[in-house]
């Protein structure tokens, strides 16, 4: 079972991708670097942004970039974006997978993408429209869903597309026990192995 989306905690399960919210210290990236797929970002709780030379360089050792996005619920958005652009020039010509953190602007976001042209990225703890989970996985991105997608209209239409799963939680029992009840639970509505495969789309997408 690989968790596609996490936050690292003492206890290593290492078999998940595992993202920050801020830029880590080094001693706190030497810990990622025990997770299978492990990525540095930066979300937009501050229009403050600092240590760049040290995400770059984390960048060049073999992380990827994220979590990173845009926040309806922080400041300016026109800031966020220009954040998000700093941290994007640095970890598209490294050719870093992306992984993307959106509430409330999803169509800013693609145009991001678009213009961008991101070849790799993973729109994680998705919960918006079927038509939207359509143009991301067009643009060559994947959606990684965690339970939170029950409550969503969209969700017995989104299950029928490629996905991944998530816990979206910090590492641990608690996280390896809902991301289980979860694969499980998909399982049974689709009538095949979610837990394999959502590894085989994973490892695919990301050793492709």
């Amino acid at each position: 079972m690989i968790d596609s989306h996490a936050h690292a905690m003492d206890r290593l399960f290492s078999n998940a991708f595992v993202c920050t919210a801020s830029i880590p210290s080094k001693e706190e990236a030497e810990t990622l670097k025990g997770y299978l797929f492990h990525g540095v970002g930066k979300l937009p709780f501050t229009e403050n942004i600092e240590n760049l030379e040290l995400l770059e360089g984390y960048l060049k050792d073999g992380f990827h970039l994220g979590e990173v996005g845009l926040d309806r619920r922080y400041f300016d958005v026109d800031r966020q974006e220009e954040i998000l652009n700093t941290l994007l020039d640095i970890a598209i010509p490294l050719d870093k997978c992306v992984v993307f953190h959106s509430v409330g602007h999803t169509e800013r976001l693609l145009r991001i993408i678009r213009e961008r042209k991101i070849k790799r990225f993973i729109i994680h703890g998705y919960t918006g429209s079927y038509e939207t989970a359509k143009t991301i996985l067009s643009l060559g991105g994947l959606i990684s869903i965690s339970e939170r997608l029950e409550k969503a209209k969209s969700f017995e239409k989104i299950i029928t597309l490629p996905f991944v799963t998530e816990s979206d939680m910090n590492t641990g029992i608690d996280a390896e026990m809902s991301l289980k009840r979860w694969n499980s639970k998909l399982s049974s509505l689709l009538e095949k192995d979610i837990e394999m495969e959502s590894q085989r789309v994973l490892l695919e997408y990301m050793n492709g």
